[in-house]
């Protein structure tokens, strides 16, 4: 290929440079990691809605409505305004994650739906004054009046069963006004339930409430009636036990709590039935008492309570006699909130703490699972905790994993539309090269024409035939200029689609390290910013679908189809690749898109600054800013590894990576966004994991969890800071020091 000649965005070759062929490894490895993804998600249980509600109802009750919009077809949000200022709930019946949670304020829409619009006028002017849940059913009862101590006017209730879970609004004769699912006859024989239906609660689950006065004789007793497995003996006698409290309440190590569940009834020991009732007790003193605390799990993701400590740990001093009826009466006193008096004092008085029975044996009127107030006067509020730890949490629980599991079906979605165009164009391309090798055969044609013609006395016939041949042959030969042109096109087109291809791969390998990377305690979770780590994947990835749209989209025919597309086009909006700041001071940015690719390489780059991409494999434009300052081999060679970072290659040990000045670059008239060509050029050996060792660091230096998943403002003359989900802030990035030494 000579030096003038175009070079497509995607194989880039330089001449007269000769490199080894460049083994490609990225497609399969995303496709293998795609899974990590679909972590499984921990419903919310009963335990966890009673903290939940337990944080909630000191905030919010009581609170006046003031929004309702609905951000998804399965998703509610609710504003509410109080003394302390404005707070939103996020009320679901999506199957997989139904939930009731206060969120950070929402990004405005979603009002003009039917169900947003009937909440809004039949709320209207209302406070929300309750928040019921009744027994161990996960149903709560929105409760709202006109103000606190008024009649109830209106109920929002929120079931939370899986695949049944639904959302009612209620008049104040209990008739449905609004339903996010009617429920039809031919879906329910039990209780179909739609508008002006008089709203009857769901079936009660099977078993029985768990009791604290049961004595250890009956409870074991009633969960060895028949020789299954105990997590099974544990959902069938009672109700309330959800398969992650079962891990929990066996012991909650992975291994471990997985076996004993396993295990039949017949064949625990004596030692694991204590254990197991004395992790029973406790989790209904935590339920009776409302003594939630967050923290993370082993077999789950969460708890929502915690283990009484062994009675070794507390005094190894004392007789073991002694010491167990102190840490009993000590581990009541520890959760028993202060009680209030009618006139506002506190006071530490309780049945709990005045009793010297063991936990197993109080009585039933000493230890209920009580129902907390609804709603107080304004001023006579028992007291409960006013920082939010749980909700926070479980918001960015929720956020990350629904988010992660919407990024893998809408990058699947795009990975095949994008293979199918890839295989429509390879078999056009084909198809068009058969046509183009059958020229070749003109000369034959010719041939055979000229054989005819000279013959001593040709007849009649095979004149006619010799013309037929020629006029075949200058057919043959002028297809030419018309079947060369549409070859290059689908080669570009088949050098996008792979590119397109690459760049999704790479957001699914970001996505999955990001899922390997170890989580954060509950009480780490920022609650300002939940979720950091799957919102600008996402937009990343839908930034990527607007750049592919062109080609996916069919061949435009007129003017007017074209300009609507372009219109539609993200050209015109804000790009925002990936941009790091090396050790140096100086600037490197990252395409991961098309139209990136040609922002960076074309638009914004100056005289001085140098190009890097990996040879003759798809991969992303990689601009170093030497315009600002010259920058010395560490910087070059950090640019090469980013560039062999982000292609196809990644997974080589030794990538080789052109470098060439963007003044040498020249966009391709007609082709696609980010396809460019060059002049000259030089060829540097890039080590991936050395990139990936960059980016690390980095990672750690700017303390956010994927540096790649960054976003800055590149128009900016200025280093900013890394951030994955705000908009960046004045002020330098970190530094990686020796970080960039091979």
């Amino acid at each position: 290929m000579s030096p003038e000649s175009p070079v497509p965005e995607s194989p880039v070759t330089v001449s007269p440079v000769t490199v080894s062929p460049v083994t490609v490894s990225l497609g399969t490895e995303s496709l293998g990691t795609v899974s990590l993804l679909t972590a499984s998600l921990q419903a919310m249980d009963l335990t966890t809605l009673r903290a939940v509600l337990a944080e909630l109802r000191p905030l919010l009750l009581p609170s006046r409505f003031e929004k309702a919009q609905q951000s998804d077809g399965q998703t509610l949000q609710l504003g509410f305004r109080s003394l302390a200022g404005r707070h939103w709930l996020e009320l679901s019946w999506q199957a997989e994650a139904p939930r009731l949670l206060a969120i950070a304020p929402p990004p405005r829409g979603g009002d003009g739906s039917t169900l947003a619009q009937q909440v809004q006028h039949g709320l209207s002017g209302l406070a929300l004054v309750g928040l019921h849940q009744e027994g161990m059913e996960r149903v709560v009862e929105l409760q709202f009046a006109t103000r606190p101590g008024d009649p109830i006017s209106r109920r929002l209730v929120l079931e939370l069963m899986g695949r049944h879970s639904n959302l009612f609004v209620l008049d104040r004769q209990g008739r449905v006004t609004g339903a996010a699912r009617q429920v039809r006859e031919q879906q329910s024989r039990l209780r179909p339930i739609g508008s002006g239906d008089a709203y009857l609660p769901p079936p009660p689950a099977r078993g029985q409430p768990p009791r604290a006065g049961e004595s250890y004789a009956d409870w074991r007793r009633r969960l060895g009636l028949v020789p299954v497995a105990l997590g099974r003996a544990l959902r069938e006698a009672y109700q309330g036990i959800s398969p992650a409290l079962a891990l929990q309440l066996a012991g909650d190590q992975p291994q471990r709590a997985a076996e004993l569940l396993a295990r039949p009834v017949d064949q625990l020991a004596e030692l694991e039935w204590q254990q197991l009732h004395r992790r029973w007790q406790r989790w209904l003193l935590v339920l009776a008492s409302g003594a939630f605390e967050l923290s993370p799990g082993l077999a789950t993701a969460y708890r929502c309570w915690q283990e009484a400590p062994e009675p070794a740990a507390e005094a190894a001093h004392q007789d073991l006699g002694a010491h167990q009826e102190l840490a009993t009466h000590q581990d009541l006193a520890a959760i028993q909130p202060l009680a209030t008096t009618p006139e506002g004092t506190q006071q530490e008085t309780s049945p709990l703490q005045a009793s010297k029975a063991p936990v197993h044996q109080l009585p039933v009127h000493q230890l209920q699972i009580h129902q907390p107030q609804d709603h107080q006067p304004l001023g006579h509020q028992p007291p409960g905790p006013q920082r939010l730890e749980i909700n926070p949490f479980l918001e960015a629980y929720y956020l990350r994993l629904l988010d992660g599991r919407r990024l893998q079906q809408r990058s699947q979605a795009l990975r095949l539309r994008l293979q199918q165009a890839l295989a429509k164009e390879q078999a056009q391309c084909r198809q068009q090269q058969e046509r183009l090798d059958q020229v070749e055969g003109s000369g034959a044609l010719q041939g055979q024409a000229d054989a005819l013609l000279c013959l001593a006395d040709p007849s009649r016939d095979q004149v006619a035939e010799a013309q037929a041949l020629y006029r075949r042959a200058r057919k043959l030969r002028r297809s030419v200029a018309a079947i060369t042109p549409r070859i290059e096109a689908h080669q570009q087109r088949i050098e996008q689609l792979e590119a397109s291809l690459t760049y999704l791969d790479q957001l699914l390998l970001q996505a999955a390290e990001g899922a390997q990377a170890p989580s954060q305690a509950p009480s780490q979770v920022p609650s300002q910013e939940p979720g950091l780590g799957s919102g600008p994947l996402l937009a990343q990835l839908e930034e990527l679908e607007l750049d592919s749209q062109s080609l996916l989209a069919p061949r435009l025919g007129n003017r007017r189809q074209r300009r609507s597309a372009s219109a539609a086009s993200p050209a015109g909006g804000q790009v925002q690749p990936l941009e790091v700041e090396l050790a140096s001071g100086l600037r490197v940015q990252v395409g991961r898109n098309h139209r990136q690719n040609a922002w960076i390489s074309l638009q914004q780059a100056r005289r001085g600054d140098l190009w890097f991409h990996a040879q003759e494999c798809p991969g992303s434009h990689v601009v170093l800013k030497t315009s600002v300052a010259p920058g010395g081999e560490e910087d070059l060679q950090a640019a090469a590894d980013l560039a062999a970072h982000f292609s196809r290659a990644r997974g080589n040990r030794r990538v080789p990576v052109v470098m060439v000045a963007t003044d040498q670059l020249q966009r391709i008239a007609g082709a696609g966004p980010g396809t460019v060509r060059h002049r000259g050029g030089e060829v540097v050996w890039a080590d991936p994991q050395r990139a990936a060792s960059l980016l690390i660091a980095l990672a750690e230096r700017a303390d956010r969890p994927i540096p790649s998943e960054s976003t800055t403002k590149d128009t900016a003359v200025q280093s900013n800071p890394i951030q994955a989900a705000a908009p960046p802030k004045a002020g330098g990035l970190p530094s990686l020091g020796p970080a960039l030494k091979p």
